[in-house]
């Protein structure tokens, strides 16, 4: 084996150890967060832990795709609340992420 193959092998266990390592502190992270299981869920999926996440945002933890997610709120069966002075931009709270997953499920 040549000193590039052995080089490129050992930056790829290197970079693959990096990324194992990312997704065991964003466990413990979410471990550690035990006010909210949407909150946990957004931090297991890589997103800061954050009081409110964005329709894409909520979608990517909760596995709903976004136009689901729209549907519940214009039926009123989910809550979103927009920045002040903004038209778009909706977030979703994350206690009101809780609460939907389960009255709704």
């Amino acid at each position: 084996m040549n000193t590039t193959t052995k080089q490129t092998r050992r930056e790829g266990v290197t970079d693959l150890l990096a990324r194992l390592e990312s997704v065991r502190s964003r466990m413990d992270i979410a471990e550690a967060i035990d006010v909210s299981t949407a909150l946990k869920f957004a931090v297991a999926a890589g997103l800061p832990p954050k009081l409110a996440y964005t329709f894409s945002e909520t979608a990517r933890f909760t596995g709903f795709d976004e136009r689901s997610l729209r549907n519940e709120m214009d039926a009123g069966r989910l809550h979103a609340v927009c920045p002040v002075g903004q038209a778009r931009g909706y977030r979703i709270p994350v206690n009101e992420i809780d609460r939907w997953m389960t009255e709704e499920f």
